[in-house]
């Protein structure tokens, strides 16, 4: 009994490690911060990808196309969306802002989980591009708040 308890731990330790809800990385911006595509921008020295979730702590800016799992800007952030391309970038989950969000002319950010929690007192949303939640159908989209 003892054998079939262990090789049944065994397997589902194994399951567990390898998948991918435990596999998410956590990519976190330096208080100094810098370009998205820049690896020096990361303390984790990788550039964020999609199935990534991300914090930037400092001044970031966004000038090639991006995709992560879900955005956490803290209250010493901020990222500036600039470019002139038509190309949506996209958070697959939340966008969860406590600091500065700027989306320039011509950009889009697509929020696809439908979920914007920001602090009306320390935010500040600069919305001269596009800024789309719940990705193409936000007749649905009843999470968003600012608290």
């Amino acid at each position: 009994m003892r054998i079939i308890i262990l090789i049944l731990s065994f397997y589902i330790l194994s399951i567990c490690t390898t998948s991918p809800l435990f596999s998410q990385k956590v990519c976190e911006s330096t208080q100094a911060g810098g370009k998205w595509n820049n690896p020096t921008t990361w303390i984790q020295g990788t550039v964020p990808t999609k199935d990534d979730s991300v914090i930037i702590n400092g001044y970031v800016v966004a000038d090639t196309f991006f995709e992560c799992k879900s955005l956490e800007i803290e209250k010493t952030g901020e990222l500036k969306i600039i470019r002139e391309n038509k190309l949506s970038d996209n958070i697959y989950g939340d966008l969860i802002l406590y600091g500065k969000l700027s989306i320039m002319d011509y950009t889009t950010l697509l929020v696809h989980d439908c979920f914007l929690n920001c602090n009306k007192a320390g935010h500040g949303l600069s919305n001269l591009g596009t800024l789309v939640i719940g990705g193409n159908d936000n007749a649905n989209c009843d999470k968003l708040k600012c608290k």
